[in-house]
């Protein structure tokens, strides 16, 4: 026979926890009370041994099918910024294509105003014939 502190040591539960479990019904008749101290035959113990193995597998199965979503989950998640990773290098080559021709139509646009304030060219003095010479008006 254990007490209930040398089961919580060797089962590696809280004192709390084993006395709720004693107060299952297949528990009842494995239970000694002596001086106030509580006592649990060894078939009691068996069957809390069975119940607590059982109690963590179903929690470890759970825990790793949750730990497997998780992991679907991240994977998915890392294509999805994989994928915006490679929208946002689009967006940037087109931000520099577009920069570049606003650029290219600005120094054109620049051109044209500077030729466009320039005085027009001289042309050559024309050339006055004999007879315009001789028969000049004056004003």
């Amino acid at each position: 026979m254990k007490t209930v502190k040398q089961l919580t040591v060797s089962l590696q539960l809280s004192k709390v926890t084993i006395y709720k479990a004693l107060k299952s019904d297949d528990l009842q008749t494995h239970i000694v009370k002596k001086d106030n101290i509580t006592y649990v035959d060894e078939k009691g113990e068996q069957i809390l041994i069975e119940m607590f193995s059982k109690a963590t597998s179903k929690m470890n199965s759970k825990l790793n099918e949750q730990a497997n979503n998780n992991n679907i989950t991240i994977q998915a998640l890392i294509n999805q910024l994989e994928v915006k990773d490679k929208q946002i290098a689009d967006l940037t080559e087109t931000i520099k294509h577009l920069s570049q021709s606003i650029n290219a139509g600005q120094q054109n646009q620049l051109a044209e105003t500077i030729i466009e304030s320039l005085p027009p060219p001289e042309s050559a003095p024309a050339k006055v014939g004999f007879f315009s010479k001789i028969f000049k008006r004056k004003n």
